[in-house]
């Protein structure tokens, strides 16, 4: 998937890899099916709500790590920023989701992950609507800063929720497996969103740098062009984790612990 990106989906070696990969998963699963100590029990997947938090930590895989990747391009090689600047420009994306995450982990206890979860989705995709904005003179506080921001709330209300209804009702031996399984969704997830909006918005560049004589202000410019088509295309995607997130998690909001009443005199 990563050599997609920059040799595109018909290369040879890339549909080679791509078609090895899906017949080593499959066998993978049969083996696991027929198993009597799995490595991975599918049955892990039965529950509704697992399976959800699965998904929805895929989907927001598939935009964190292409914005992370496509930023940190606009931010040193359009910006100019050397790398440790660039690490400090992404520092609030870090703080806000962190921050984000502690007020969450409340509320969850109070209203249930679902809300939370599709009012994150939302929040991102209008994260990533911002970040398809951006024009051919780009700074860093309106146009990198504030969708940054933006997203760490977003990532923050569905990162804590995702967790919660992965783990809640497994069995003690299976908890350390919904963890694993969840976080190899989100990265999993990051490795494909990778490389087709990297291939979307290497075609875009492609287009815009065709025919011409390649000055730093034009590559500069389609760079972005290439960047912001692919920001576009992550709204949708961002909009299916809300859609997926309200018909497919039903985890209900925490029971409350029953008040006692006074004894009669």
């Amino acid at each position: 998937m990563s050599r997609a990106a920059t040799h595109t989906w018909t290369d040879n070696l890339t549909v080679a890899t791509l078609g090895l990969g899906a017949a080593l998963l499959v066998l993978f699963l049969l083996i696991e099916l027929r198993s009597h100590q799995p490595l991975m029990p599918l049955s892990i997947f039965a529950n509704r709500n697992r399976s959800g938090a699965f998904a929805l930590r895929m989907v927001a895989g598939s935009t964190t790590l292409a914005v992370l990747f496509f930023l940190s391009q606009i931010v040193q090689n359009v910006l100019g920023y050397s790398a440790l600047q660039a690490g400090f420009a992404f520092l609030p994306l870090g703080v806000g989701v962190v921050i984000t995450a502690q007020i969450t982990s409340r509320l969850v206890g109070r209203i249930g992950p679902r809300l939370p979860i599709a009012v994150g989705a939302l929040v991102v995709a209008g994260g990533l609507f911002w970040l398809s904005r951006i024009g051919g003179q780009v700074s860093y506080v309106p146009d990198i800063l504030g969708p940054l921001a933006v997203l760490s709330v977003g990532l923050g209300l569905i990162f804590f929720p995702t967790t919660v209804v992965a783990i809640s009702g497994a069995a003690r031996h299976e908890s350390g497996l919904a963890s694993a399984v969840l976080n190899v969704s989100q990265q999993l997830g990051g490795s494909i969103g990778l490389a087709v909006l990297g291939t979307v918005a290497a075609n875009v560049t492609s287009d815009h740098l065709a025919g011409a004589r390649p000055t730093h202000t034009l590559i500069n410019s389609a760079l972005t062009a290439g960047f912001t088509t692919a920001f576009e295309l992550g709204v949708p995607i961002a909009l299916a984790g809300f859609l997926l997130a309200l018909l497919v998690i039903r985890v209900q909001r925490p029971a409350q612990k029953p008040v006692a009443l006074p004894e009669a005199a």
